[in-house]
């Protein structure tokens, strides 16, 4: 077992999640199969770092010996090139990613917000269609939406 402190980058060595990556939030310890990367103070930060192995999984995996179970051990590991430049070009560029992680976060709700809504107004308009609330035959054409129809679209945008 070994200990880490926090802000440690941890990357998975072995099987399936082999490459993957995280940072530890406190002080732990692990076993062998997590391989621990400490930054370097007044060199690295612990974000930037974990975003440059996120974004050279492919590359652990092409490393990683893929024969039974996939091994990434610390050798091939270390074969791995990352930029490391200034820490303040480092913190912005923790600050630009995470920027946008938080608005595909807010894109991603809305969508699945629309898709459920969406959902909800084919399930009524199906309801309203087989129930004879509304005329099947004149549905869509423009001008012709039923009372009803329009109380339900008014419903969705309440």
């Amino acid at each position: 077992m070994r200990p880490v402190p926090d802000g440690t980058v941890l990357v998975n060595g072995i099987g399936a999640g082999v490459g993957k990556v995280g940072i530890a939030g406190t002080n732990m310890v692990f076993n062998q199969q997590i391989h621990a990367l400490l930054p370097k103070r007044n060199l690295h930060i612990s974000n930037y770092l974990m975003f440059c192995m996120i974004a050279r999984r492919d590359e652990m995996l092409t490393l990683a010996n893929l024969n039974t179970i996939p091994i990434l051990n610390g050798e091939r590991l270390g074969r791995l090139m990352l930029p490391i430049p200034d820490m303040s070009i480092q913190e912005n560029i923790v600050t630009e990613i995470n920027r946008e992680g938080q608005f595909q976060r807010v894109i991603s709700g809305k969508t699945a917000r629309s898709i459920s809504r969406l959902r909800e107004y084919r399930a009524a308009l199906i309801t309203a269609a087989v129930t004879g609330k509304i005329d099947v035959g004149t549905y869509g054409i423009k001008g012709t939406t039923s009372a009803t129809l329009d109380r339900i679209e008014e419903g969705m945008q309440a």
